[in-house]
């Protein structure tokens, strides 16, 4: 009867070891599925610069290869790039000496 007892026990023992193995894979899969998928756009990671090659147009005039910058999915984006346009535009006035 002993030996029964721990047969059954070391069986139940492996299939537990087993089945949590099996678990944790499935669940540090699911983990990294779920981490490499969970990309809104917001992080920058997602939105990088791309090189437009340089081309012919339509009325066969060179069009130099250029950086395009990605485009801010935040909604004050306009509102703050303006602002920032026109601090930038204007500056000289406010940097001068008021006499």
């Amino acid at each position: 009867m002993n030996f029964s007892s721990n047969f059954t026990s070391l069986k139940k023992r492996k299939t537990t070891n087993i089945f949590n193995s099996v678990l944790f894979a499935f669940i540090a899969c699911g983990i990294l599925i779920f981490a490499s998928c969970g990309d809104n756009g917001e992080s920058g990671t997602g939105r990088q610069a791309v090189y437009v090659k340089p081309s012919i147009d339509s009325r066969g005039r060179f069009r130099k290869g250029h950086v395009r910058m990605p485009v801010s999915l935040k909604k004050n984006a306009m509102k703050s790039q303006s602002r920032s346009r026109y601090y930038y535009q204007t500056r000289g006035k406010y940097r001068r000496k008021k006499s």
